[in-house]
């Protein structure tokens, strides 16, 4: 009895051992090798670059942050607030009727597609809320939807780097006095970063 729990302990024991170097290669190099594993359900996304607009919007800097959560599969839920200055006046002291800043929130559904590398491509289409405050005239705001593409590298399941592009077309509520039209549309072009998380 004793020779059989020795060999069976000798068999765990080398198992255990064959096992060890693959685990600890994963571990000491965790970056993503292959597809997105979508392993957590929540995720935050900050990003920053230009927004271009024409119409009564108004153009500039652009931040934004969004919080997506995973409702099946590939399908998300996206929400996001986006924030635009565009301030800055001309040099000679011109009136200028689309310097302001201006700012959204919107909710949506977003489309995530897993390729054989650790990049996810997204489509996502949102809608709400546009609020646009000009230096010269008084606040506006409307009703716009947005239609985004984005591209990101996972170096972990939790954390990715990536692109988007997206435009804004919206409808708001300048007065007539100001000149501005009440049709907007604008792109913009933002680098950002996002954090996946379980719920806790």
């Amino acid at each position: 009895m004793r020779a059989y729990s020795f060999a069976f302990g000798a068999l765990v024991l080398s198992a255990l051992t064959s096992n060890r170097p693959a685990h600890a290669a994963e571990a000491d190099n965790g970056w993503l090798r292959g597809p997105h594993p979508f392993l957590k359900v929540n995720a935050l996304q900050f990003g920053g670059g230009y927004a271009a607009s024409s119409g009564g919007g108004i153009g500039g800097l652009k931040l934004q942050g969004a919080f997506e959560y995973e409702l099946v599969g590939s399908l998300w839920l996206s929400l996001h607030v986006g924030f635009i200055d565009g301030s800055d006046k001309p040099r000679d002291a011109r009136a200028c009727a689309t310097c302001g800043q201006m700012a959204d929130a919107m909710g949506g559904i977003s489309y995530r597609l897993r390729m054989d590398v650790p990049v996810v491509l997204a489509g996502t289409l949102t809608g709400g809320f546009v609020f646009v405050f000009p230096d010269q005239y008084a606040a506006a705001m409307g009703l716009g939807v947005r239609p985004a593409v984005s591209a990101r590298y996972y170096f972990y399941d939790w954390l990715g780097f990536g692109l988007q592009i997206a435009s804004t077309l919206a409808f708001v509520s300048h007065e007539r006095a100001s000149g501005l039209s009440r049709g907007l549309a604008s792109i913009d072009g933002l680098a950002g970063v996002e954090v996946q998380f379980d719920t806790p």
